[in-house]
């Protein structure tokens, strides 16, 4: 990444109660590999990549204008994908969810950024390249009340997500 160039991501945060929680569970589920620490914990709403830092404005303003109101998420089911990725989701995606990811994508397109064009899959990922596999899946449940644009750095070979602007839920909405 270029110093012109920053790595970014719209994301739901996971907070510290639901993160411990998820955290005991791939304790005791003895998951290896890659951990992911708690306080990067968190659900995608839209990766973006390597973004030119002039184009963060923007990026601000999209996030901005767009509304959603709190719902409750429930983690209770998780998948294994490729390259040892074990993920929480949930069973029932939360309608306010899928019109947030289904806004963000639009203007987001609208604008001109590349984004992935599969159907979108809400997923807190626990662990990467993990060689095990979890037995039980856990039910964790919290309410999402903002939305966060987060700036992706590497700190000698470990991730840190820092939240660059965070934007409040309202209580009533689509």
């Amino acid at each position: 990444m270029s110093a012109e160039h920053v790595r970014l991501f719209f994301g739901l945060p996971c907070p510290d109660r639901a993160a411990r929680e998820v955290i005991a569970w791939g304790l005791r589920e003895q998951l290896k590999g890659r951990l992911i620490p708690a306080e990067n914990l968190h659900i995608t709403l839209a990766f973006l990549g390597e973004i030119p830092q002039a184009r963060l404005n923007e990026l601000l303003q999209i996030g901005e204008s767009l509304h959603s109101s709190c719902f409750e998420i429930t983690l209770d089911r998780f998948e294994c994908w490729a390259h040892g990725l074990i993920c929480l989701l949930p069973t029932h995606k939360p309608v306010a969810l899928e019109y947030l990811a289904k806004e963000m994508a639009e203007r987001l397109t609208q604008s001109g950024y590349k984004i992935d064009t599969r159907r979108y899959k809400a997923h807190l990922t626990i662990a990467r390249k993990s060689p095990s596999r979890p037995k039980q899946a856990p039910s964790i449940s919290w309410t999402v009340d903002r939305f966060v644009l987060y700036m992706s750095k590497n700190d000698g070979g470990r991730s840190l997500y820092l939240k660059l602007k965070e934007w409040p839920m309202t209580s009533n909405g689509p």
